[in-house]
């Protein structure tokens, strides 16, 4: 099977559903395991590389691996460009990929392929009227946070992304632990809304943990190792 990416119009894309959220400009490393996604990837090394893509998608209800019900699926997701694949010697695979355009599921299909393959059309980000003082605020509230959690700030403003989409597919990312909000926060369009969430997102976690302190969630900027 072959697929085609229009930038300007609906196409298929294979599906692999997750637990959890890919954003746009994250690495994502994942294991291969299952008969099915071990055929995705086959089907992938027949096309040029550039075309070696999937969509990753996060589950809304029900269990993907090694069931024969279909999960209930959030309908955006993200492109997963595969960046590296090393085939094992038993037979699995261990891939590297990066979260590229967003898009929506229009229909899903189970009979194409052993895999999900989906009709999605892609969503061009609204343009941003994000300004310095936004994405100022919004490092502000996510160094804050770091501190109240116990985490060095020293070199936190010397890391985060200057441009607002990046600087808030950054932040969506260290939501560890919070597939729903960070789904919420993929879906919208404006990286100026995503900033404005993301503080009011911080700023909460921040009075929660020193009312009630706790211990939260890793802190992560990238995503872990995810078994299919």
């Amino acid at each position: 099977m072959t697929y085609s990416y229009r930038m300007s119009e609906s196409f298929q894309l294979p599906l692999f559903p997750l637990t959890t959220v890919l954003l746009p400009g994250m690495n994502l490393p994942l294991h291969i395991f299952e008969a099915r996604y071990r055929q995705l990837i086959g089907d992938l090394l027949k096309l040029p590389e550039a075309d070696r893509k999937f969509g990753v998608v996060a589950i809304k209800a029900g269990w993907e691996v090694g069931s024969d019900n279909l999960p209930v699926l959030h309908q955006v997701g993200t492109i997963a460009k595969v960046r590296r694949i090393k085939h094992l010697p038993d037979g699995k695979f261990d891939i590297s990929t990066a979260g590229a355009d967003r898009f929506e599921i229009k229909e899903v299909s189970s009979i194409l392929a052993p895999y999900l393959v989906a009709k999605v059309e892609l969503l061009d980000p609204v343009a941003s009227a994000a300004g310095a003082n936004l994405i100022a605020a919004a490092g502000e509230a996510y160094a804050n946070y770091l501190k109240v959690i116990g985490e060095s700030t020293v070199s936190v403003y010397a890391q985060l992304p200057s441009e607002a989409p990046a600087l808030a597919n950054l932040l969506i990312a260290t939501l560890t632990g919070n597939t729903l909000e960070q789904q919420r926060l993929l879906e919208m369009n404006s990286a100026e809304e995503k900033l404005k969430k993301l503080i009011t997102i911080f700023n909460r976690e921040s009075i929660l943990l020193q009312t009630v302190p706790s211990i939260p969630a890793p802190y992560l900027t990238g995503v872990s190792l995810s078994l299919n």
